[in-house]
């Protein structure tokens, strides 16, 4: 068994596409960059060569930069909110009167004390002189019309 592990860890290790010289050494290593001055090359985060070349000053922020300063910080100013437009509930009664009267229907009134508008009206067409009944919704909407 130890035989055919070390064979694995060997197999790992130097069968590599890079160890086989398949792939190029530059391809797979860091990012560098190029010296102007002695054409050495470094890291790209290197901000300073070996030669002196300066290329770039790194720059890092103190505590008190970091902090907000107190000019930045605004007062929040409360907008007053929009004033609540209340919408107008027609009473389906008036709404089922607008409707059989546009679309000439018969409007019945029944007297009951039930808040149904089922119970409180029935309304009919005669076409044909057969006479047919209005069906209704809850808020007063006629959707169409059955025979008795």
């Amino acid at each position: 068994m130890k035989l055919s592990l070390n064979r694995q860890v060997i197999r790992q290790r130097f069968h590599t596409p890079q160890y086989l010289g398949l792939i190029p050494s530059s391809a797979t290593s860091m990012p560098n960059k190029t010296c102007p001055e002695c054409k050495k090359e470094v890291h790209v985060r290197t901000s300073k060569c070996e030669c002196g070349n300066i290329f770039y000053t790194p720059t890092r922020k103190t505590r008190e930069e970091m902090e907000p300063k107190e000019e930045e910080i605004k007062e929040v100013k409360k907008v007053p909110s929009p004033p609540i437009v209340k919408k107008v509930i027609k009473d389906p009664a008036d709404i089922l009167q607008e409707e059989a009267e546009d679309l000439k229907y018969v409007l019945k009134t029944h007297k009951t004390k039930s808040k149904d508008i089922h119970q409180r009206f029935t309304i009919h067409k005669t076409i044909n002189n057969i006479k047919y009944n209005g069906i209704f919704n809850e808020s007063g909407k006629i959707i169409g019309i059955g025979q008795d």
